[in-house]
Order: C-alpha cells, then sequence, then structure tokens
C-alpha cells in the first residue's frame, strides 16, 4: 500500500498458496447447478463461510484450523454475491482483514446477461469494495474492533493508483457487478456515462433506474449496465470512483487514491492486448508557483513485452506516439522514466489544476492505459472573504451598520482560503494584515492579522484594530467610513487580492426632534395621564444625525427632574420605545413620571433635562421640557344669588381663578359646581358653565340658572367650587337663601265610596277591568275600605284619567300600588302612572314582572323629547307608598320614591306643562296573553311638590 509498510492480510485463494492481496477469486457458476464449496482452513483460529442472499444452512461451528468443510447449495437465482467469513466468533474480524469474496449466477445458457434478454452485455467487470485499518493487521488479535477507524479503501484489494483498469471498447455495453464487504456506504459513479441498475443483491428489478451513482450498503451488491457511447475515441478514460469523495485518498499521498479506478476505451473490442501500465505518476514539486519547473516522473510496467517508449501530455489528451517522450527510457519490463517540465512552459498555463497524462508502449507496439497526475499551478493568493468588524461594521445579520465611536478596540474578523482544492494541504495560509484607508486620511493605518490554525488552507483571519489608532482616524466630533483592506499570502509566497469591509465610525449623539410633549402639566401630583399608567408622561422622539454616511441606532434615552449633577435630580427615569424596541436611528419613546414623585416636587414649573444615546454609545445634547407642579385650587370670588325674569328662578354667579405658581401662570380652570346645604362629595355637585361657554384660562366667570319650584320653605345655603387643569378643588364660597312658599291641593282619591266617579274619565274594556274592590288576606288593606281593581285583559289598557291639572309647571302625587295577582304579567313593562300635557306624556312609573320578582322604575323626558330613566327597583308582592315629584325647568330635579327611598332624575324639562295624570293599566308593555290585577288607593295630588298630602299608611 502507498506510504505503509507491508501488511499482514487474510484472503481466500483457490490453490492454496499464500494470498497477495485480500479478499478471493471470483466464482461463477450456472443457474440451477447444484454447488460444492470445500474450505481448507489454514489459519491459526476456527472459521466459517457465508453466502449473503443464498439459500443455506448458516454454519455456527465453524472449521478448526488445519481440517476443511464442504458447503453444498443450489444455485436458484442469477446475480451477484458476497460470499465472506461467517457467523462464528471472530467473524467480523476475519472479514476485516480479508475473508471475502464475489459469486456469480450466470443464467443457464446465457453466458452474457445478468439476468434476462433486456440486461444482455459485451464485456464484465466484479469491483468488490472494502478497507484497512492498518492497526488491526499489525495486531489481528488484540486490536479492539470498536476502535476501527480504515485509513484504505479498496477496490479489489488495489488502491489507485496501483487498481487494475477496467477495459472495454466504443459502442459495446459494460456490466459492472458491485459488492460492499466493508463497513461503510460506498456510493459509486462512473464520470462521464450514465449507469442503468437492474439488480440489486441478487434479485431483478422490474424496472431498470437510471444513476449517475448508486449507493451499495456494507453487505449488499448491485448489478448495472453501462452503454460506452460509439463515438469515444480509443484511450478515452472514464473514472471510476466512490463520488462521496470522503475515502478518496491515500494517507500521506498528495495525489487522489483509494476506491478509484478507470474504464479505457480501447480501439478493438476485445481488451487485449494490454500495454504497458503506467503506476506511481508523480509531480513535484506540487504545488508550485511555476517559477522554477517541475519533474514529472512514473513507474512503467509490462507482463507482455518490453516497455521501449513513454510519452507525457499537460491539460488535453493526444493520440499515441503525439505526446512529449520521456527521455533516457531503458528497455525491459519495468522502466522508471522522469521529465523536467521548465518555467517557460509552465508560464504559458493558466493558474489552476493541470492533468498531466502519462502512458507507455511496449516492443509490440502497443500502447497501454492512461495515468496521470494533478499538477496545482498556484501563482495567486488566498483569497479574502467574509471580513467584519465588531463593532464598526454590520450587524449580525450583515443588513445595519454598527458604527462605533473610537473609544473601544475594533476586533476584526474574516476568512482567507488558498482558494484551489489541495488534497496534500501542501498550499497554506501563512500571513495577513490589514490597512485603514479613507477621506482625510494620510498614510493607511496598518496592523498584523492572526492567521488560525495555520498549516492549512482555508484559515480564520482575526485581529483587534486598537482604539486609540480608530478614534485618531478623524478629529474630535467627526464622523466618517473608512476602508479595511486585508491581505493574505500563502505558503508559496504569493499574496492574494485584498478584501475589503467598511468601518463605521460616529462620534455625534442623538438629539430630540420637535418638542418633547409633556402630559398631563400642569399636575397635582393625583391626576394620572390613564387608568393604566398613574404617572405624568412625557413623549419625545429622538434622531441620530446622519453625518457622513454614518448612523447609529437608537440605543436609550432618559430624563431628569432638575439639571444633572445639582442636588435632588436623583438618578434618570428611563424613556421605553413606543414601537417596543430601539431598533433604528430615530425612536419615539416615552417615559412616565410615577404620581408619588410629582406629589415629592415642590410647587412650580419644574425642568426636565431629557438626552438620548446611540448604540455607538454617544450621548446626544439635553433638551429641556416644563412640568408644572401646581397643588392649590382655584378660588371662586364675587359668588352672587340674584332674580331673574322667571319667577322662582334664580342666577348664582361668581369668578374662580387659579392663581399663579413660581415660573408659571395659574392653571386653567377646568369645571365649576354648586350644591344645596349637604356636600355631595367632590365633582357630585351641579354643573356651573363658563359664562363665555368655554374654560379656557386661569380665571373665568361662571354661572348658572337654579330653579327653586318645588323647593320648601325655608332658609338654604347654596355653596360653590371650581377645579383647575392640575386636578386641585378649591375651597368652597357659600351664600344663604330663604324661600317662603305655600303648598295648593290638586285632587284627592282613596275609593272609600266603592267607586271612581270623583275621576274626570275612565278607560278599559266595557269597563269591565276597573272595579272596586275590598282588600282581604294579611297585609292587604283593612276590610271596608275600598280599593281600585285594574284586572288585566291582554293587551287592552284599563286606567283612571284626572285633568285636574292645568298647565302646571310643579305637580307631586302619591298613591299606594299592590302587585299581588300580577304573576301573569310577565314579559313587558306596564305603565300604571302616566303624567301628559296636551300631546306629550312627559313621565311614568312602569311595572315589570320578572322571574325574580317584582320591579318599578320612573321615566320622564327631557324638552328634545328623550326619555331618561332611573334604575328598576326590586319590591315586594305587598302594598308599596309611590312618591312622584316632577317640575319644568331647564335643569329641573325629578324625584321618584319608593316607601320613602328617593331616586332623582335631573334634566331639562323647560317648557312643559302638565295638564293630564293616569291611574292605572297602560303602555305598550300590554301584551296578548297576560292576565291578572293590580290594586292602587289612597291617591293624592299637589301643586307644591314638598307639600304633597301623604295619607298615612293603614293596615
Amino acid at each position: 500500500l502507498p506510504g505503509a509498510p507491508n501488511l499482514a492480510i487474510y484472503g481466500y485463494t483457490a490453490d492454496g498458496s499464500a494470498p497477495s492481496r485480500p479478499g478471493g477469486p471470483v466464482l461463477i457458476v450456472d443457474q440451477g447447478a447444484t454447488v460444492n464449496l470445500t474450505l481448507a482452513n489454514n489459519l491459526a483460529a476456527p472459521t466459517a463461510l457465508t453466502i449473503v442472499g443464498v439459500e443455506m444452512a448458516p454454519d455456527l461451528d465453524g472449521v478448526a484450523p488445519g481440517a476443511s468443510r464442504t458447503y453444498t447449495f443450489t444455485a436458484a437465482q442469477p446475480g451477484t454475491y458476497l460470499y465472506e467469513a461467517g457467523l462464528i466468533p471472530g467473524g467480523a474480524r476475519q472479514v476485516a482483514l480479508g475473508l471475502y469474496g464475489a459469486l456469480i449466477v450466470r443464467p443457464a445458457g446465457a453466458p452474457s446477461q445478468l439476468y434476462d434478454a433486456a440486461s444482455a452485455f459485451d464485456d464484465e467487470a466484479v469491483l468488490v469494495f472494502s478497507e484497512i485499518d492498518p492497526r488491526l493487521n499489525a495486531n489481528p488479535a488484540g486490536f479492539d474492533l470498536r476502535d476501527f477507524q480504515p485509513q484504505y479503501f479498496l477496490i479489489n484489494g488495489q488502491v489507485y493508483p496501483g487498481a487494475d483498469v477496467i477495459p472495454t471498447a466504443a459502442g459495446r455495453t459494460l456490466a459492472l457487478r458491485y459488492i460492499n464487504a466493508g463497513l461503510h456506504n460506498r456510493t459509486v459513479g462512473l464520470l462521464g456515462v450514465d449507469q442503468s441498475v437492474v439488480g440489486l443483491d441478487g434479485l431483478p428489478l422490474a424496472f431498470p433506474r437510471g444513476a449517475m451513482a448508486e449507493s451499495v450498503a456494507p453487505g449488499a451488491s448491485v448489478d448495472a449496465l453501462v452503454r460506452v457511447p460509439a463515438a469515444a475515441p480509443a484511450g478515452t478514460r472514464y473514472p471510476l470512483f466512490d463520488t462521496g469523495l470522503t475515502y478518496l485518498h491515500n494517507p500521506g499521498q498528495p495525489d487522489p487514491g483509494g476506491p478509484l479506478t478507470l474504464v479505457t476505451v480501447d480501439s478493438a473490442v476485445t481488451p487485449a492486448p494490454v500495454g504497458p501500465l503506467a503506476r506511481s505518476v508523480q509531480v513535484t514539486p506540487n504545488p508550485t508557483t511555476g517559477l522554477s519547473g517541475v519533474t514529472l516522473s512514473a513507474v512503467l510496467s509490462s507482463s507482455s513485452a518490453n516497455v521501449v517508449a513513454a510519452e507525457y501530455f499537460i491539460d488535453t489528451l493526444g493520440a499515441p506516439g503525439t505526446g512529449t517522450a520521456f527521455a533516457g527510457l531503458a528497455p525491459g519490463a519495468s522502466a522508471s522514466v522522469s521529465a523536467f517540465i521548465n518555467a517557460a512552459t509552465l508560464a504559458t498555463l493558466a493558474p489552476d489544476s493541470h492533468p498531466l497524462f502519462v502512458r507507455g508502449q511496449d516492443a509490440n507496439g502497443v500502447w497501454g492505459p492512461v495515468n496521470s497526475a494533478i499538477l496545482d499551478l498556484v501563482t495567486t493568493g488566498p483569497i479574502v472573504s467574509s471580513l467584519n468588524l465588531r463593532p464598526g461594521g454590520l450587524d449580525l445579520d450583515g443588513l445595519k451598520t454598527s458604527p462605533t465611536r473610537g473609544d473601544a478596540d475594533v476586533r476584526l474578523y474574516g476568512t482567507a482560503s488558498t482558494g484551489h482544492e489541495d488534497a496534500s494541504g501542501a498550499v497554506t495560509v501563512t500571513t495577513a494584515q490589514y490597512a485603514i484607508s479613507g477621506p482625510g486620511l494620510g498614510a493607511p493605518v496598518t496592523g498584523a492579522v492572526d492567521v488560525t490554525p495555520p498549516g492549512v488552507n482555508t484559515a480564520a483571519l482575526s485581529a483587534v484594530i486598537p482604539a486609540s489608532a480608530v478614534n485618531g482616524l478623524t478629529p474630535a466630533g467627526v464622523s466618517g467610513v473608512f476602508t479595511v483592506s486585508v491581505t493574505a499570502q500563502d505558503s508559496l509566497g504569493n499574496t492574494g487580492a485584498a478584501g475589503v469591509v467598511s468601518l463605521y465610525l460616529d462620534k455625534q449623539g442623538p438629539a430630540v426632534q420637535g418638542a418633547p410633549v409633556v402630559r398631563l402639566t400642569p399636575n397635582n401630583g393625583t391626576l394620572p395621564v390613564d387608568t393604566f399608567s398613574y404617572a405624568v408622561r412625557v413623549d419625545a422622539t429622538f434622531t441620530d444625525p446622519l453625518v457622513n454616511g454614518v448612523q447609529s441606532n437608537i440605543d436609550w434615552a432618559e430624563l431628569y427632574i432638575g439639571q444633572p449633577g445639582q442636588p435632588g435630580t436623583g438618578a434618570p427615569i428611563p424613556f421605553y420605545p413606543t414601537r417596543a424596541v430601539f431598533s433604528s436611528p430615530s425612536e419615539p419613546a416615552y417615559a412616565t413620571i410615577p404620581l408619588a414623585t410629582v406629589n415629592q416636587l415642590a410647587q412650580g414649573a419644574q425642568t426636565l433635562y431629557l438626552r438620548g444615546r446611540d448604540a455607538a454609545g454617544n450621548w446626544g445634547p439635553y433638551t429641556q421640557a416644563t412640568l408644572v407642579v401646581d397643588k392649590a385650587g382655584p378660588v371662586i370670588t364675587g359668588l352672587a344669588l340674584a332674580n331673574t325674569a322667571t319667577p322662582r328662578v334664580l342666577r348664582l354667579s361668581g369668578t374662580a381663578t387659579d392663581a399663579a405658581v413660581p415660573g408659571a401662570t395659574g392653571s386653567t380652570i377646568m369645571r365649576a359646581e354648586w350644591f344645596r346645604g349637604t356636600d355631595p362629595g367632590l365633582g357630585l355637585g351641579t354643573a356651573i358653565p363658563a359664562a363665555d361657554g368655554v374654560f379656557n384660562s386661569p380665571s373665568e366667570l361662571v354661572a348658572v340658572n337654579i330653579n327653586t319650584n318645588g323647593w320648601a320653605a325655608g332658609a338654604y345655603v347654596i355653596s360653590a367650587r371650581a377645579q383647575d387643569q392640575a386636578g386641585n378643588w378649591g375651597l368652597i364660597a357659600t351664600r344663604n337663601l330663604t324661600i317662603t312658599t305655600s303648598g295648593a291641593r290638586i285632587f284627592a282619591a282613596d275609593f272609600a265610596a266603592g267607586s271612581f266617579t270623583d275621576w274626570t274619565a275612565a278607560y278599559g274594556l266595557s269597563n269591565s277591568q276597573l272595579s272596586v274592590t275590598t282588600p282581604a288576606g294579611e297585609g292587604a288593606l283593612a276590610a271596608g275600605d275600598g280599593q281600585l281593581e285594574a284586572r288585566v285583559k291582554g293587551a287592552f289598557p284599563a286606567y283612571l284619567v284626572d285633568r285636574t291639572p292645568y298647565d302646571e309647571a310643579t305637580y307631586g302625587a302619591s298613591f299606594q300600588f299592590q302587585p299581588a295577582d300580577a304573576a301573569s304579567l310577565a314579559g313587558g313593562a306596564v305603565d300604571i302612572f302616566t303624567g301628559l300635557d296636551r300631546q306629550t306624556t312627559l313621565f311614568g312609573v312602569q311595572y315589570q314582572r320578572t322571574g325574580s320578582g317584582h320591579a318599578l322604575r320612573f321615566y320622564a323626558v327631557d324638552a328634545a323629547g328623550n326619555p331618561q330613566a332611573t334604575a328598576w327597583q326590586p319590591i315586594s308582592a305587598g302594598p308599596h307608598q309611590i312618591e312622584v315629584i316632577w317640575q319644568a325647568g331647564a335643569e329641573a330635579t325629578l324625584t321618584f320614591s319608593v316607601d320613602g327611598a328617593a331616586t332623582r332624575l335631573t334634566l331639562d324639562t323647560a317648557g312643559y306643562g302638565l295638564d293630564e295624570v293616569r291611574l292605572g293599566l297602560q303602555g305598550e308593555g300590554l301584551q296578548a296573553g297576560m292576565s291578572g290585577a293590580l290594586y292602587f288607593d289612597n291617591f293624592s295630588s299637589s301643586r307644591q311638590p314638598y307639600n304633597v298630602y301623604l295619607p298615612a299608611l293603614r293596615k
């Protein structure tokens, strides 16, 4: 083997002689024959025989040393089979040492077919693939097979360039029988022609398939056909090799080796005679720059006649006898030849890999097959690629710049490759250096680049460019883009073309674009920007300038309350990117100042200092904004009550003023309110609008009309206060008011007489729905006292009408209501008491029966005809006292009471006058299918709401 000492191997021979190579002879039998194989064991240990894919009883005992055994089987199926050491202890070790071979079963009567007529062939070759780990051969018994790492990969027990060639002729069909006796997959390709796979593991394929390279698993066999082109000239060579390339070498040898042989095209159909074989074709020195010439050498051997001549070709193979002759050849069965190819000849060749073809001629005039060596002519230096800088280059995605500001070392990364395939690794990257150039820079800044690991074809490049050198590329505060050029040298002394990368130097920080926005200012420390953030919010956009082609992303932003570095300023408050992450040269961002912090600040204008930092580390200038802290509320002065042209309507007015704070004016007045008597709480009073219709200054005249219709006679305290933009409520200002009035009864009825003739009218289905009944049962009215029964009959209304009121501006009514017999009224809201003017229903009381019980509510319409209603109030099935107070006015207060619990509505009812009320079943809530009855008693009404006649409840 090339580059290795002689190795002890196992093998099979037909006559018992010592094997010269691993493996055994090709055994050929006919289909249907009974085959007897006698195994004579000349080893020092037992061995057995197995044939993969053949029906034969396995030998699990083996043949003892010095003994023999005959194995018998029937050759049933044509195909290609592997025979090897059998399944006994040590069998796998014996296979790895060489006990394997090929068995061919030919179709009966058809020796030139693989299987059937479609698989006929002219020539055939058997190729058994295997491998050798010299450590096993050196210690066959002691080597641990788990450490098996083969170094040589063989075809028929040979390695290239010593492998036998496969002769054929143009236009012929070549059968190739592949067997894998090794432990590694083989992917076998025949460069230049396609293969047709017709059988696998001794079984024909129903449909042959084409293959450029066919995979052969360990222990498997493949039968393929190759059609040699009819136009292929004599001397054409088709390399047959493992296309995985992993095993295509011999240790320590510069040329390709391992599982490689050649299919050669001869001029004649028959392969014989074969001329001299060219072996050990070498060129030295290799690789070379071509400056001093190279020597081509080879060994030619012939088994039929003496070698008498030899020739070589560069790049292109010519016809036999047309090449450059080797001088000084001494004829013989074996001849060593050499030729010197001078530098002038090499200078005519392009820098590349060049094949050098060698062949010899014997005394019979027969030229032998061609062998070759590859000359690596290297005249260009290493290729530098994948350069980048950290920082100062592109980001990890290679999309955006990542500038440096020059205060930190810049690390240079890249790759250098010799740029050509050199299996021996003889041409390596040795040294490299960088040079920085750019506008305004005199002599380039240079430095050495580390090459790691040393002595390889492709190496990693790295260098540290000192911060002092980077910072000195430009004057202080000036940014710029510079070119970093990197060149590398190889072991032959060639310097390659420069690879370049841009260095981005950024010395200017970002600025605030536009004016910052402070929300909410002024503030008293309790006014949040929204319900999710109890803070004051500051919005700003930070932008890094584009200077001389350099611009960095925003990396950070912050603000200080008060000038940084001064006592009391504290730690900065960070800005958060509005778009979730800082990732561009211009970023909107926001900062939040907690209300707890605002509350601790002194009253007055507080200066906020904002600044940003870019990804290169540059801080921009401070930009100022103002937060006004206002903790004092506005004061109402000149609060007055005055009569208006409308009776019982008073004008309340005054001036709300917010005092100035240090460094700023007072806050804008935002609202004002008034209330009568007890304070309902901040913001719960009745609104007082600005006299000019809008609150927009720190001093506002406020005024409102107060309708006192329905107020009982007595003394009242009217209070007013205002709130400013900072959220502060001011102190209360008050005025005293005395009202003198008396009430006036409108109408009353208690149904004690057993009829309802004192009402203006009665409506119902032939009046059969309305009657006066005597209550009975516990909780009802006492016996002998009548009550109104309104009986439900589907959607038909039934109610009493009182038209005693006449254009009343104030009206109060009370009555007793009992829904005891209303179980079948579920499904709608039924009006039980309404008030109307001549065209419009002004208000009403509604009853609703639900699955959970009974409920009442009150509704009224405003001057525009829009209804408003109270919430539903749950009640029991027993009797309840109902009270309604209605009045007309711009801000009228309407009261609805159930058993003394009052609910109020405030709305504009100006322009209305009450002319009629209705008691009983009415409204769109009545629906078909409803039944039952509602009961009413003790009705009373008055013009003055607080002087309504309220009869006592009687049990």
